[in-house]
């Protein structure tokens, strides 16, 4: 799932490859990598998210938390 969720985020958001390896501190190779379904280490996962500026439960299941003041009427 990290695969998928990166690739579409990094799409997203129009981040090459070795602008994100270059933000996080690892090699372009690790960023290819993980596009094709190698797991990051915790630590490269959170500064993925920091990087990215989502959540970890996103990054890794698709799934995000819902703000209450998103939710109110």
């Amino acid at each position: 799932m990290i695969a998928k969720m990166l690739q579409q985020i990094m799409e997203e958001r129009g981040i090459s490859q070795t602008e994100l390896a270059r933000q996080i501190g690892v090699t372009r190779p690790s960023i290819n990598g993980w596009l094709n379904g190698s797991v990051p280490t915790s630590e490269n996962i959170d500064a993925l998210c920091k990087a990215l500026n989502v959540e970890r439960s996103y990054l890794q299941n698709g799934v995000q938390s819902i703000d209450e003041d998103e939710t109110s009427i």
